[in-house]
Order: structure tokens, then C-alpha cells, then sequence
């Protein structure tokens, strides 16, 4: 039981099982970890993890691990997947993800917001060539 003494939901069973059975990746997390670590002059911190594979392997699980620690450590973190198909549109989640740590983009936002508008107004116009 929780502290509050209701029962676990199963959704909240799930995910502590699935947090305390992370096993696997210990290299790539301990790698992420001692990154973070590194003063930001030395020339071996990287600021970019690129995380691609088959399907079913555990990338989402190990994102999520990976963030986990960002926050933790205080640490600026976004996320981008394939559902933006546009360098502006990659640009605009980055954006969002770092307005929701508090991290005003207020020039990109205000241009982004155009951007979108000019944007639609081509799409759905039927005289545009």
C-alpha cells in the first residue's frame, strides 16, 4: 500500500516494475552519467544522444532513463521523434520542450506562430500553384 493507504494502481505497478527491471544497458547509462559529469570545456562532453534501432529493443525505455537523469542532474533535456517531418516543425517541439523546463524562446515562438499561420493558409488555399 501507499503512504496514503490505497492499493497501487496497475499502471503504477507497471511502471515501478519496469524502472527497477532496467537491466542491459548499464554502458550506455553509466556513459550518459560520466557526460554529464565533464566540465563543459573538455572537449570529450557531448551534448547530443542519438538513439536509432529495430523496433521492440528498448530505445524508448532508455530515453526515459536518460531523461530521468537529466532532470535529476538539473539538466536542459528535449525530446524529437518521427513525427515531425520538418526541420521547422523539429525546431518548433524543441521549442515547446524547453518553454515546459521554463526556458522562454519567446522570438522563435512569436516567428514559429507566423511561420505555422502563413503555412495553413498555403496548404488550404485553392488558387496556390
Amino acid at each position: 500500500m501507499n503512504p496514503q493507504n490505497k492499493p497501487k494502481s496497475l499502471q503504477d505497478i507497471l511502471k515501478q516494475r519496469q524502472q527497477s527491471g532496467f537491466v542491459g544497458r548499464e554502458d550506455q547509462i553509466n556513459q550518459f552519467r560520466q557526460n554529464l559529469e565533464l566540465p563543459l570545456e573538455d572537449d570529450r562532453r557531448r551534448f547530443l544522444f542519438n538513439i536509432w534501432g529495430q523496433g521492440g529493443v528498448g530505445k524508448s525505455t532508455l530515453l526515459r532513463q536518460f531523461r530521468k537523469i537529466a532532470d535529476e542532474a538539473k539538466i536542459i533535456s528535449a525530446y524529437i521523434d518521427e513525427a515531425e517531418k520538418s526541420v521547422p516543425e523539429v525546431m518548433g517541439r524543441l521549442a515547446e520542450e524547453l518553454e515546459r523546463q521554463g526556458h522562454k524562446l519567446t522570438q522563435f515562438t512569436e516567428r514559429y506562430k507566423v511561420y505555422r499561420q502563413k503555412r495553413q493558409e498555403l496548404e488550404t488555399d485553392p488558387d496556390v500553384p
